[in-house]
């Protein structure tokens, strides 16, 4: 897995049929053992 604090360079979209969390109304994507913040243009 990679460090905390590590930076994805490219904005990841969420797949079809893969697990989405909502929590405050911002939309998290699950990717391997940790949520990233899901970003909608």
């Amino acid at each position: 897995s990679p460090p905390k604090g590590a930076t994805i360079p490219y904005r990841p979209k969420p797949q079809v049929g893969g697990p989405v969390i909502l929590a405050g109304g911002q939309a998290y994507t699950i990717q391997g053992n940790y949520a990233v913040p899901a970003h909608s243009d």
